[in-house]
């Protein structure tokens, strides 16, 4: 009978990362239980982008621009495909966030390195 083939070094690499995703969950849960978060958000995806935002300005400020923000980019692709321009619109943004290309744009870089990542929790 042949042997069934090991996993790619990139499926383990991503079951190794969400399960310590998922670890790291549960360690917060225990020691926060009663932790609530602040920004607004739907999925996982606009978490992401609202924390990184929250780095810049306050949480009440994040949560004023953002439903204008997921609108015109509702995923990941969406927002990794803007045009800086476009997004230095946004105060939030515009205020450091924004550079001109994803090397100096965290947001943009984060997102455009692996997008699969935005969802791992």
């Amino acid at each position: 009978m042949p042997r069934p083939e090991p996993p790619s070094p990139r499926a383990t690499s991503d079951l190794l990362l969400n399960r310590r995703a998922r670890s790291i969950l549960a360690a917060l849960r225990r020691a926060r239980p009663d932790a609530l978060i602040e920004l607004d958000h739907r999925s996982p995806f606009e978490l992401l982008v609202a924390t990184i935002l929250s780095a810049q300005c306050t949480d009440a400020r994040v949560n004023k621009v953002t439903p204008a923000l997921f609108k015109a980019y509702p995923d990941a692709r969406a927002l990794a495909d803007a045009d800086p321009a476009d997004l230095r619109g946004i105060p939030v943004i515009a205020r450091g966030v924004a550079g001109t290309s994803p090397g100096t744009n965290p947001l943009l870089a984060a997102l455009r390195s692996d997008e699969r990542r935005v969802a791992v929790v």
